[in-house]
């Protein structure tokens, strides 16, 4: 992602949650700001923004969270 790049996310099913990972770079998603090797899991909404800090390489993992 370029420097500025924002974006919503929206998850393709309600009972899901998804996985964030930072590969480069920084993002801000929501209150939280995530910087290269972070981590971040969210759950229980249905979309989030997620914001570029700098040029990011980041990996999101949409995943059931239900059995």
């Amino acid at each position: 992602l370029d420097k500025g790049f924002e974006t919503t996310y929206k998850l393709n099913k309600a009972d899901n949650g998804v996985y964030i990972f930072v590969i480069k770079g920084d993002i801000t998603i929501g209150n939280e700001k995530l910087n290269m090797r972070d981590g971040l899991g969210i759950w229980e909404t249905d979309s989030f923004v997620l914001k570029a800090d700098s040029d990011t390489e980041v990996l999101l993992m949409e995943v059931p969270m239900s059995a």
